[in-house]
């Protein structure tokens, strides 16, 4: 009988910020391919030990043995694969590792061990940073969000904007944003911004606005706007205590 196997789930990897691999392909052994796609290797020229791939014959196993054939190369074809992959540098590889940063710090949630939350970097790699200047704010999560839908629930998410001495402060488009987290009054977004260099040059206006993304056109379901004196240190630290 024949049937579809399917699945939907993020493959990416990144190095250092600066260059990262996108696609629908798992980087991992076995998925090694070829122009032709070639079904038999019989003298692993081509396919080298578990790179002769077929998990209908075997499933993978022996890892620290890469370099040994996980079955009769003789007797069975390997299993070849097609997909699309694309390499991004830049802001785009930057972009994905934020996108790495917020799903780590989310499934810390999830796990029986904490292994700790990743602060997100968005130097770019020509610009160094000034730990006197730089101002962080972290998103970490909401409690009890009014609700907007119909089912009692929101989609919530949260738009930050910084001002200093009234002038907009940002590196883009004047603001920042989480992600949308779906049919939720407690969401948990553990997301970070940085401003660059607003240290000991005069007040911090900051504006938290919480909305529904079904919604947003209608206005904020909830705001939380704090004015910070005077910005001395870099030092992290819980925003309502500021407030």
């Amino acid at each position: 009988k024949d049937y579809m196997l399917y699945s939907h789930h993020q493959k990416f990897v990144v190095i250092d910020r600066q260059v990262a691999f996108v696609g629908g392909i798992d980087l991992c052994v076995g998925r090694y391919n070829v122009h032709g796609s070639p079904l038999t290797d019989p003298l692993a020229t081509t396919f080298v030990g578990k790179d002769y791939y077929n998990p209908r014959i075997s499933a993978p196993s022996n890892f620290e043995k890469p370099f040994e054939d996980q079955f009769d190369r003789s007797r069975f074809p390997r299993m070849p694969w097609q997909d699309v992959q694309i390499c991004v540098d830049g802001e785009a590889a930057k972009d994905v590792a934020l996108n790495f940063i917020q799903r780590w710090n989310v499934n810390q949630l999830r796990r029986q061990t904490f292994d700790g939350f990743m602060i997100p970097d968005f130097r770019t790699s020509d610009k160094p940073l000034n730990w006197q200047g730089d101002f962080v704010i972290d998103v970490d999560e909401a409690i009890n969000v009014k609700a907007a839908d119909w089912n009692g629930l929101s989609d919530p998410y949260v738009i930050v904007r910084c001002k200093q001495n009234g002038k907009i402060v940002a590196e883009r488009r004047g603001y920042e944003t989480t992600s949308v987290h779906k049919a939720t009054l407690n969401p948990k977004w553990f997301s970070s911004f940085y401003f660059p260099n607003l240290v000991d040059k005069g007040p911090v206006t900051i504006t938290l606005d919480v909305y529904d993304s079904d919604f947003n056109t209608v206005g904020a379901i909830s705001r939380l706007v704090g004015v910070l004196d005077k910005v001395k240190s870099t030092r992290r630290k819980k925003i309502v205590d500021d407030f």
